[in-house]
This record gives C-alpha cells, sequence and structure tokens, in this order.
C-alpha cells in the first residue's frame, strides 16, 4: 500500500493524464461504421410513434421498447424493489418499461441515459414524469461511449387505463 509522499505521487502522475492505461492493450477507438447509421423519421411525433418493439434511431441513440408492464403488475415490481417504495397516488399507475439503448455517437465521448431523460404520454395529452421511487433492477441509469450498449428499466407513471401510451 502506498502511503504519504508516494501515493501523492502516483495520484499527482494520473491526475496529467486524461485516460491512464490500466493495461498494455487498452487502446479504444470509435468504430468508423457508427457513422454510417443515421436517424429515421420512425417514432419521430407522437402522431406516428414507432411500433412496439422497432429500433428507434436519433442523432446519438438507438433505442428499443424490449418490454413494458403496467398497472397491479408494474406496482408489484415497484414494491419488491424497494418495501418502502409507495403505491401509486390514486388514479395513477406505474408503467415499467425496460428499454435497450445504444449510444451511436461519432465523438469519443460518453453521454448518460436514465429514466430522466424521458417522459410518457398518451390520448389525454398529458405529460407524465418519472415518480420518485427506488427504480425496478437492473434499471436504466447508464454512461456510454459510441458503440455501448446497455438494457434496464425505467418507471413511468401515468393515469389509469391511459390510451396510446408512447415515449415522446
Amino acid at each position: 500500500m502506498l502511503r504519504g509522499q508516494e501515493a501523492w505521487k502516483v495520484i499527482s502522475a494520473v491526475n496529467q493524464f486524461n485516460s491512464p492505461a490500466l493495461d498494455q492493450a487498452a487502446f479504444v477507438a470509435v468504430d468508423p461504421a457508427l457513422s454510417e447509421t443515421k436517424p429515421t423519421d420512425v417514432g419521430r411525433s407522437r402522431q406516428d410513434p414507432s411500433p412496439y418493439g422497432q429500433v428507434v434511431i436519433a442523432e446519438d441513440w438507438q433505442v428499443q421498447v424490449t418490454d413494458m408492464i403496467r398497472g397491479s403488475s408494474a406496482w408489484t415490481m415497484v414494491e419488491r424493489a424497494n418495501q418502502f417504495n409507495d403505491p401509486p397516488p390514486d388514479g395513477k399507475e406505474y408503467v415499467a418499461i425496460q428499454l435497450h439503448v445504444r449510444h451511436i455517437g461519432t465523438k469519443d465521448i460518453h453521454k448518460s441515459m436514465d429514466g430522466s431523460y424521458l417522459r410518457l404520454t398518451g390520448a389525454a395529452n398529458v405529460v407524465y414524469d418519472s415518480p420518485s421511487i427506488v427504480d425496478i433492477q437492473p434499471a436504466l441509469d447508464v454512461d456510454l461511449y459510441p458503440g455501448g450498449e446497455a438494457e434496464g428499466w425505467i418507471t413511468m407513471e401515468a393515469a389509469e387505463g391511459e390510451s396510446r401510451a408512447s415515449l415522446p
């Protein structure tokens, strides 16, 4: 274990570099093929949302809904995530959405994705926020470099029976 002056020398050396390698093969570059992935018009408007399960391609992200659970089944998932999570308010229900995301940007910077970047809406034309709960696991809460992908759950809250639910 390094102590005192020796530890300070190591910390100072690391802080001089943006990304110190931890092994000899630690070089990673953005895949040039990512520049060939172009945004599509699928899911660009509330009037024409993408079909369930179809991949939506935006500027820096590919997003796909892989599962959706609502009502009492979603509440069971939320309650299992943490015993102190509250049930949805009267007239509301939880909507648990599993997403697969892939960062397709071409700049070598990481980007974040979690439920706070998304909202839910439907036929009532109300934009619903994420509830203040402990997330269902695995939660979608990631930082990804280009080419990185992850899958996880977000939880939204909507009016009971909200029809034509979508993520605008």
